[in-house]
């Protein structure tokens, strides 16, 4: 259960679970120079949406922090501005 599916891919939506499949999948991206903003679909009881910022500082990738959201953002767009980071 662990790795994570590829967008459309088929993974652990609810918390009835196939062992065989990943917990997570890969929704969108917005990716710059020095910051990606990544959301990924996480399945099971309370199913969300994780979106995590990047900053590329002193040649390595490091979290600024991830928001827990209810649905999925649709766009680029829409990733970047829902949450305040445009």
């Amino acid at each position: 259960m662990d790795g994570i599916a590829d967008s459309g891919g088929d993974y652990n939506v609810t918390d009835v679970v196939n062992p065989k499949l990943p917990m997570r999948r890969f929704s969108l991206a917005a990716v710059g120079d020095d910051c990606a903003v990544i959301a990924v679909e996480r399945g099971g009881y309370s199913h969300y949406f994780e979106i995590t910022e990047y900053r590329l500082t002193g040649g390595a990738w490091h979290s600024l922090g991830t928001e827990n959201v209810g649905q999925k953002p649709n766009s680029t767009d829409e990733l970047l501005t829902w949450h305040g980071w445009r």
